[in-house]
């Protein structure tokens, strides 16, 4: 086996995990895998467990030793078996690895190199490295390290990246470097956050057959691209009604798959049709939508209720998906073509013997006449006869929340340990105004935002 291999290693170890599966390769021949060093045993140190920290290092101690903890010391290795050859094809130098589609090339790259900085993950350069010659070259320089800007293509052509606001392809035949996006005349990228200089990407969904297009989404829709980019199509067209396309299903909106340390795009046959998640009002109403050549039809449509993880049968024309409010628990739904739909799972069946509020979505403007949105979560049996005291909660832009159903809970969660469901069931509204930032004067923008949101609410004559 490869460990009899004259080059495998000395004291290391073959792993295999979720992350580190062996694979061989498409033509049967390449057989990859991780191999990472055996632990050293270390005597204890005693009560104290002194810590050495050289203020030369790349990484601080503790994310020194996250790393180790976690993969440290882990790289790619290749066995030829019909050649009984073996290869380390990533190093301590460049430790982080993925492969091409078509697993002729690995894409290394070292995570510190750039360190230390002020990013989450920094910049770095990408290497090529040709399994066959063993050749690497630098293709791609300090390139930022999030594995969603950087991704081969499913047949090994090219390799997509982000950079400079813009998508590129880099043909690996010819060595080229093409960008694709500018002359569209839309942006591919987003700062929602308004954090200062930050840069995030719309959603890169796939190739087609043959990588003959790939397929990147704007604010609102999905474009097609060739990798030469001489030819963009729009597929859908919701810019003219500010509604939002995406693929359905996706948790993240990305149609890609782990590729070791990095992603890789998926296939997509236009020909099947696309499911499409479509959102409007700011992603406050949402339904489906079936994009197809010759036929275009929407499935389900909710303007009172959330709607997300779509699937259809292999089958039939049948479609599951979760539905919820914020006084709804999440339920799943099933329905087949032009039938009503059914309730198959209704979970939480406790929530009906409780007291309930309800949430509303407030519009409100600041100084600058803006127009932003809030959530308001009205008491458990609020009566319109009275005035309640109202708990606003501020942070970043939450109005997208408006129908989550939210279980009352004293554990943290995706409400940051401030659960809006404690508090409406013990008679209080609660508010979440959307803030819009203003970059060098971020403390009074805030400010303007939460006292012209409250006075919004106040106006209206609900609490006290």
């Amino acid at each position: 086996d490869a460990e009899q291999q004259i080059d495998f290693p000395k004291d290391s170890l073959f792993i295999s995990d979720a992350g580190y599966k062996l694979k061989i390769s498409d033509d049967m021949k390449r057989v990859f895998f991780s191999v990472q060093s055996k632990p050293k045993i270390t005597l204890p140190v005693g009560a104290s467990q002194v810590q050495l920290w050289n203020g030369n290092a790349k990484w601080v101690y503790p994310m020194e030793e996250m790393e180790k903890i976690g993969y440290g010391g882990t790289h790619l290795a290749l066995w030829r078996p019909l050649e009984a050859t073996f290869m380390m094809v990533s190093n301590d130098s460049l430790p982080k690895f993925m492969l091409t589609g078509d697993q002729r090339y690995a894409i290394l790259s070292n995570p510190k190199q750039y360190e230390p900085q002020y990013a989450y993950e920094g910049d770095r350069d990408f290497y090529l490295v040709d399994l066959s010659s063993g050749k690497s070259s630098l293709f791609l320089k300090k390139q930022f390290g999030n594995s969603g800007y950087t991704i081969p293509s499913p047949t090994g052509k090219y390799v997509a990246y982000f950079k400079e606001k813009n998508w590129w392809i880099y043909n690996i035949a010819n060595n080229s470097h093409t960008i694709i996006t500018k002359k569209i005349g839309s942006p591919f990228f987003h700062n929602e956050k308004q954090h200062p200089q930050a840069v995030e990407i719309y959603p890169s969904l796939g190739w087609t057959i043959n990588d003959r297009e790939i397929l990147l989404c704007d604010e609102y829709d999905i474009w097609a691209i060739t990798p030469d980019g001489k030819l963009a199509r729009r597929l859908t067209h919701g810019r003219e009604s500010q509604t939002e396309f995406r693929l359905a299903g996706l948790e993240f909106g990305f149609a890609t798959k782990t590729n070791y340390n990095g992603a890789i795009h998926q296939t997509i046959n236009l020909s099947d049709g696309l499911l499409l998640l479509e959102s409007k009002n700011q992603g406050v109403t949402s339904g489906y939508y079936k994009l197809s050549p010759k036929n275009n039809e929407n499935l389900i449509f909710s303007e009172d209720s959330r709607l997300n993880g779509l699937i259809k049968s292999t089958v039939a024309n049948t479609y599951a998906y979760l539905e919820q409010r914020f006084d709804l628990p999440p339920r799943i739904m099933i329905k087949t073509n032009s039938q009503t739909a059914k309730i198959l799972v209704q979970s939480n069946p406790q929530h009906q013997q409780f007291s309930w509020g309800r949430s509303e979505l407030i519009q409100y403007k600041n100084v600058k006449g803006e127009i932003l949105n809030g959530v308001l979560y009205y008491p458990a049996n609020y009566d319109s006869q009275k005035k309640y005291p109202m708990i606003v909660y501020i942070y970043e832009r939450l109005s997208k929340r408006l129908h989550d159903y939210i279980n009352p809970s004293q554990f943290t969660g995706q409400e940051n340990g401030f659960n809006i469901t404690n508090f409406t069931t013990q008679g209080y509204f609660v508010f979440t105004p959307d803030i819009s930032y203003e970059i060098g004067n971020v403390g009074v923008s805030a400010t303007d935002c939460v006292v012209s949101a409250t006075k919004e609410v106040i106006n209206r004559g609900l609490v006290k």
